[in-house]
């Protein structure tokens, strides 16, 4: 499989023509926000690399892939943690520097992803990193929050939560498959029961429940599908 070097030089050339193509600036006219995407997207290319040379070699070894499951993620800011992992941070700060740019200075433009909390979240970011540090194939799944858990302001003294539009520049580190999208639905009903005026209990009717496990079934084979697919 042919590869790329990704050395100081070829490090600069990608982020210089990441900017030009995809924002039509030069170093000198680059936002803190574009020189951010263009080192982020340079990054995520010498990840896919890897990924793709790592895939192949499991695909040739005819081996098997863990799956995790977990409701949430706190995976934090992904390009400092990528960098690190890729023992890759010094020679970007070089070429970085030698374009004019601290690399610190832009690690503020990535938005912190609040999509977990510190107990489960965490850990479950934890095992992932742990699985790649072993080199064992695995695949982290969850679901999609569109917001995180929330931001807050002050206003007139008081604590107002409000919407965490972690996407709302965009994700690097996304790589939509749109061909392999499954529709999940949920058959059956929902009673609503108030409990003393305050809270509300949901239950789901066998009906649901039978109508849950059939999507399931049809998630697990849609899984299959597109892993005999790589």
């Amino acid at each position: 499989m042919p590869t790329t070097t990704f050395d100081k030089e070829s490090i600069k050339r990608s982020i210089v023509g990441k900017l030009q193509r995809y924002n039509g600036v030069t170093i000198a006219e680059a936002s803190k926000q574009q020189l951010y995407k263009a080192v982020a997207m340079t990054v995520r290319d010498q990840m896919m690399q890897k990924w793709m040379i790592s895939r192949h070699a499991r695909h040739e070894a005819k081996g098997k892939r863990v799956y995790y499951l977990s409701i949430e993620y706190l995976l934090g800011r992904l390009m400092d943690c990528n960098l690190i992992n890729l023992t890759s941070e010094q020679v970007y700060k070089d070429a970085l520097a030698e374009l004019g740019i601290d690399l610190l200075s832009i690690f503020p433009e990535e938005p912190e992803p609040a999509l977990g909390n510190g107990g489960l979240g965490r850990l479950a970011a934890c095992f992932m990193d742990s699985l790649a540090s072993e080199q064992l194939p695995a695949m982290g799944c969850t679901i999609r929050y569109e917001y995180g858990l929330f931001r807050q302001k002050l206003i007139d003294g008081q604590q107002v939560e409000m919407p965490d539009d972690w996407t709302r520049n965009g994700n690097v580190w996304e790589i939509a498959v749109p061909e392999d999208a499954c529709q999940i639905s949920f058959g059956g009903y929902v009673d609503e029961t108030e409990v003393d005026g305050r809270k509300r209990t949901y239950r789901i009717t066998g009906r649901g429940i039978d109508a849950y496990r059939d999507e399931l079934d049809r998630l697990r084979r849609c899984l299959a599908d597109a892993d005999g697919k790589e």
